[in-house]
């Protein structure tokens, strides 16, 4: 267990200590706390930058990032949850929060165990 702390400490040190250059894909996310229907009116580039911060707390998500080394193995993933989250919500009037979609859509995906 301690290993899986180390782990996402390290993924979210190198995501917080990275340059912040203006335009990363993975900044400036704001829909955490969202309801369905703001995370439908919001933009994909907010969208991928949410869904990376939500997707790096996976230990299996944050394991493979740190194995590569490379941040950019994390956007896969985050595309790949605001797909869930977006085919999930569409065309159906829901009062959940986002949070709560993107949990269920990575239990689904395996992410989480």
């Amino acid at each position: 267990m301690n290993h899986l702390k180390s782990l996402f400490l390290f993924a979210v040190l190198a995501i917080s200590s990275a340059p912040a250059i203006a335009g990363n894909w993975y900044e400036g996310g704001n829909l955490h706390k969202s309801t369905v229907q703001v995370w439908k009116e919001a933009t994909y580039r907010n969208k991928l930058a949410t869904a990376a911060d939500w997707a790096i707390k996976a230990p299996a998500v944050s394991a493979t990032v740190q194995r590569s080394g490379d941040i950019n193995t994390l956007k896969r993933y985050a595309t790949e949850l605001v797909s869930c989250i977006d085919t999930a919500v569409n065309g159906v009037s829901i009062s959940d929060s986002t949070s709560t979609i993107a949990a269920s859509c990575m239990v689904l995906m395996g992410w989480l165990k």
